[in-house]
């Protein structure tokens, strides 16, 4: 119910040790919640968080290039939307109860890693066409790298 998963994300929003990957909670990374080097110091925009990748897909590794995260980022957006497309579709099908709330509950999740994807490719494709990455902000790229999953 909409209680249940209002409780469930103030109970992880107070411990600030889990997040969702889309299809479990995994420990946060502590480096991303730290502000970004370049926003504290008013140095230029602060890349987006780096979102979960999609189960199958691992985040590039973090001394790649911009047109890699780009590249990255864009697929990433791109399988969470279909899981979200899936997961709706799913719930649409099933009769009021757990199973529905469940997937709903998880196209939702995957709502919010496609537009946290869609942030990141914008956001590296920006970086494409100036044509460089200050080194502040590379050292900022590999502070926000998502967990890696296994």
């Amino acid at each position: 119910t909409q209680a249940q998963q209002q409780q469930q994300q103030t109970s992880a929003a107070n411990t600030g040790a889990m997040t969702w990957n889309g299809t479990a909670w995994v420990p946060a990374v502590a480096a991303a919640a730290a502000p970004p080097a370049a926003a504290a110091s008013g140095g230029g925009e602060a890349p987006p968080p780096a979102p979960e990748a999609p189960p199958g897909h691992s985040a590039p590794p973090p001394n790649s290039t911009p047109q890699a995260y780009v590249s990255a980022y864009s697929t990433f957006y791109q399988e969470w939307k279909v899981q979200s497309q899936q997961q709706s579709q799913l719930a649409s099908s099933l009769p009021p109860g757990t199973g529905r709330d469940e997937a709903e509950r998880r196209a939702q999740w995957a709502e919010y890693y496609a537009d946290q994807s869609s942030r990141c490719a914008h956001y590296y494709n920006t970086v494409v066409s100036r044509g460089s990455v200050p080194q502040q902000q590379q050292q900022q790229l590999i502070l926000l790298q998502p967990p890696r999953h296994q």
